[in-house]
């Protein structure tokens, strides 16, 4: 095994690499990092390998050869992120935390110049390993239409793994690589729905608040362009923004400066997920009668900002922003002292240049009209039931 050299030898070597997963307990320490180094000179190998072919153009052929080579990688080297992760006979004496130059220089001397192998640090070389994987420009090797479920699963499996650990986020190279790879795999591999189930779970089962903020950072540090591929890896990852704002608008309320960042963001899918996030957050969190200070002005600083988006420069930003104040006038979640504010947005945008955004503003006026009766009847039956009983008294 430690003989191989190319990539396409492992077509032939793959059922003993994976015999090495299956019986991992019965491989000493010394044999899995030999294959995990071997499996990591294969992965440089093939991506260097794959990107030139991609350039110079690949035959359907050589497309499907490069593509199992690839998927035989990932899903090696992810179920030896797993099997690391579990191994307890090996774990370092600090698990999560790669050791200090200090500590390695005891370490070394202790044994006599030779670095000592734990199952923590071959973890974090495979987790290094699957990223550059995902990084690599690996897309091209599948069908457009197609999106490969199977593989999807395989390369995201050890990461949802890494995600129930509540201590994990305090290693540099989980906390750089795992929200990376996730971010990626939103992106180009369109896993939001699943994504956005499974990482909400993780943080309110395992309260990973740390990997939640890292992931939001990926997110905002992503770069949409106005490429129309591009376009659709920003609607794929708006959706799982709204996804996750909707399940769970705590995770929104808690990494607020997060999901404000995205305002920013080139892309207009991503501030309108932005929007609709802070939307949820004021419609399920903060629309109570008793909210202390500290939440009414969280409150009032978010009404401000989609108050201010309603004159973005972009159509489709006014159109969203309008649709957002109108469903929170129909739910009843604007404070009545800001009924006459969000009439005149209503107003100001009946003479918008887009059609649709005139539309969706007659929509909102519609609606503020006919609230601002029933509160003015409710005002005067009031009145009238108070007359009634003075009346009465005399």
């Amino acid at each position: 095994v430690s003989q191989v050299q190319e990539p396409k030898e492992l077509l032939n070597i793959f059922p003993l690499f994976y015999s090495i997963a299956i019986h991992f307990d019965k491989v000493s320490i010394t044999g899995r990092s030999q294959a995990v180094e071997i499996l990591l000179q294969l992965i440089s190998l093939e991506l260097i390998d794959v990107q030139r072919q991609i350039h110079r153009g690949l035959s359907i052929d050589g497309r499907h050869f490069h593509l199992n080579i690839i998927k035989m990688l990932s899903c090696l080297i992810a179920e030896y992120i797993i099997r690391f992760d579990n191994d307890q006979t090996n774990k370092s004496p600090d698990v999560d935390m790669p050791p200090s130059k200090k500590c390695k220089k005891a370490k070394a001397s202790k044994t006599n110049g030779k670095s000592s192998l734990t199952s923590d640090s071959l973890r974090d070389k495979c987790l290094k390993g699957l990223c550059d994987i995902i990084q690599s420009h690996i897309k091209p090797l599948w069908d457009p239409s197609i999106i490969d479920e199977q593989f999807v699963k395989c390369v995201t499996k050890p990461c949802y793994h890494l995600i129930r650990r509540t201590d994990i986020a305090k290693n540099p190279i989980v906390k750089e690589n795992l929200p990376l790879i996730l971010t990626i795999m939103i992106n180009k591999f369109e896993h939001a729905r699943e994504a956005s189930i499974r990482f909400i779970q993780a943080v309110k089962l395992y309260d990973n608040t740390s990997l939640a903020i890292e992931f939001l950072k990926e997110i905002r540090e992503t770069n949409f362009v106005a490429a129309e591929a591009d376009n659709a890896s920003a609607k794929t990852i708006s959706t799982f923004i709204i996804d996750m704002a909707r399940l769970d608008p705590n995770i929104i309320r808690t990494h607020i400066h997060q999901i404000t960042g995205l305002l920013t963001a080139e892309s207009h899918h991503i501030r309108v997920a932005a929007l609709t996030a802070l939307c949820s957050v004021i419609e399920k969190l903060l629309s109570s009668n008793d909210l202390d200070d500290g939440q009414i002005k969280m409150r009032d600083n978010l009404l401000k900002i989609l108050r201010e988006h309603v004159h973005d420069e972009t159509g489709f930003i006014r159109q969203h922003c309008l649709q957002l104040w109108t469903s929170l006038v129909i739910e009843k979640k604007v404070p009545v002292t800001q009924y006459l504010e969000v009439f005149e947005l209503g107003l100001a945008r009946l003479i918008d240049i887009d059609c649709v955004v005139r539309k969706d503003a007659v929509t909102l006026v519609m609606h503020m009209i006919l609230i601002i009766l029933i509160l003015i009847l409710t005002q005067l039956e009031l009145n009238l039931k108070k007359h009634k009983m003075m009346l009465k008294q005399n």
